[in-house]
């Protein structure tokens, strides 16, 4: 009798074991597709509750941070550590993620560019030897944004633009989907990340504002530097005034009693006043999708699109890393 009880109980805490086993194990779905109703999840939803980088575009897809923060929400099945700041600064932030240079189901893949202004991540959606599969999102990506790319995980550095992508590695989500654990990662007090978005009073309103590295224009092949944020509103980049009409031969003159701008280029004459997104050449008007803004700092921001198509100029593309490329003959 006492042989008997002993198998039940032995077949029964092996059934107990089997069963715990499957409770806590995490099996692993690719992500293939990103379709309209899955942007529209928690872990895809820009709000100061779900995902904390703007999605800037109408299709399904965003932007590579935007996307890989969102896929790792999905895949942990909770808000992620990660970092809030641009790609270039994820694998070097303090997230209390594993980092490492071996790819892992769900891991983040991360590059830089040598001078640590720009960057990209995606996710590791499949291993198949040395072959990794790749999902990823970005401006680039003319149709859907969305893509998966399979490469060698021995040639993972890219250029875009003239700027070589290093590989730096890879941040570890703390789930094992082999082994099915799972540990939430303790962060110190003062490594909460902060939410990047600056209140500006005198619009009225909260808008996102990039790092200065975060959109990055380009003036005829050249990098152009600029003296304060570019800034995304809905769908609009601003770029302050001054550096773009400078960069391209035109004086400027500042009226403060109007917060007008008046700027002589190449014999025509451009205006754009604060709080308007009416701006004109040569008195023709041109009604532009975001209001012209005065910056946190005083700088004058005005729609770039608009103002270099004004002045006769055009935008020739816009990649993944928010660089946008600006032609412009004298």
């Amino acid at each position: 009798m006492k042989k008997v009880v002993k198998k039940f109980i032995c077949g029964f805490s092996a059934a107990v074991l089997a069963f715990s086993m499957s409770l806590n194990s995490f099996a692993f779905s690719p992500r293939t597709t990103l379709t309209e109703s899955d942007c529209e999840l928690e872990y895809w939803t820009y709000s100061a509750s779900g995902n904390p980088f703007l999605r800037n575009w109408d299709m399904a897809g965003g932007n590579c941070t935007w996307y890989a923060y969102g896929r790792a929400w999905e895949l942990l099945g909770s808000k992620p550590s990660l970092s809030l700041n641009g790609a270039h600064k994820w694998y070097t932030y303090n997230d209390g993620y594993e980092r490492g240079s071996e790819p892992r189901l769900g891991a983040i893949a991360c590059w830089s560019d040598s001078e640590n202004t720009v960057g990209h991540v995606a996710v590791v959606e499949a291993i198949n030897g040395d072959e990794i599969t790749l999902s990823e999102s970005g401006w680039s990506y003319k149709n859907t944004y969305f893509q998966t790319t399979t490469k060698n995980k021995y040639n993972l550095d890219f250029s875009v633009g003239g700027v070589t992508r290093h590989f730096q590695g890879y941040i570890y989500l703390p789930v094992n989907f082999d082994e099915g654990q799972y540990t939430q990662p303790e962060q110190e007090e003062n490594s909460i990340p902060v939410m990047p978005i600056v209140n500006i009073a005198s619009l009225r309103s909260i808008y996102t504002y990039t790092s200065k590295s975060g959109i990055q224009i380009f003036l005829n092949g050249m990098y152009l530097p600029l003296s304060d944020y570019a800034v995304n509103v809905n769908d609009t980049v601003l770029v302050p005034a001054r550096d773009l009409i400078e960069s391209i031969g035109g004086n400027i003159y500042w009226s403060e009693p109007e917060k007008k701008l008046t700027a002589n280029i190449r014999n025509s004459i451009f205006e754009a006043t604060a709080d308007s997104n009416i701006m004109y050449i040569n008195n023709s008007a041109l009604e532009a999708d975001a209001n012209v803004v005065i910056s946190e700092d005083g700088k004058l921001l005005i729609p770039l699109r608009a103002a270099i198509t004004m002045l006769g100029g055009k935008i020739e593309s816009v990649d993944c890393y928010m660089n946008i490329y600006v032609s412009y003959q004298n």
